[in-house]
């Protein structure tokens, strides 16, 4: 009867692990897909702001076009990730030897560049309302 205790607490066991892996994993791609969202968004957003706002120097041009680069490197970078978790996935139902190099550089690339990109529009914003100031 005893042996019957140990084989359900280890079936138990499994399934636990089993169902925290899967929650994981979807954390993972979830934050992924935001990040994919959400960059996307930001480059409509820059362009929107680009042909409304009167854009009048150089500076202001440069730091839309380089929050949009990075929302770009961020788009990239996650296509990168969404491309190699399936590749990733599929080493390690076959057994076979995964490196989490590649995986862990793109992941690295889309939080930097999606931080840098949200720290120009908020740049941008300041810069804008700045300017609008100054005109009134």
């Amino acid at each position: 009867m005893e042996s019957s205790s140990q084989d359900d607490y280890e079936a138990k066991e499994k399934v636990f692990y089993s169902a925290m892996i899967s929650a994981w994993l979807n954390t993972k791609m979830e934050r992924d897909k935001q990040l994919l969202g959400l960059s996307a968004t930001a480059i409509g957003l820059l362009v929107t702001l680009l042909r409304t706002t009167n854009v009048n120097n150089v500076s202001q041009i440069i730091i839309f076009g380089l929050a949009m680069f990075f929302f770009l490197m961020t788009v990239i970078a996650v296509l990168g990730i969404l491309d190699q978790n399936s590749k990733h996935i599929e080493k390690t139902l076959d057994n076979r030897d995964v490196n989490h190099k590649t995986l862990k550089y793109l992941d690295k690339i889309a939080e930097c560049s999606f931080i840098i990109g949200m720290a120009l529009i908020v740049i941008i914003g300041i810069q804008t309302a700045i300017l609008s100031l100054d005109k009134k």
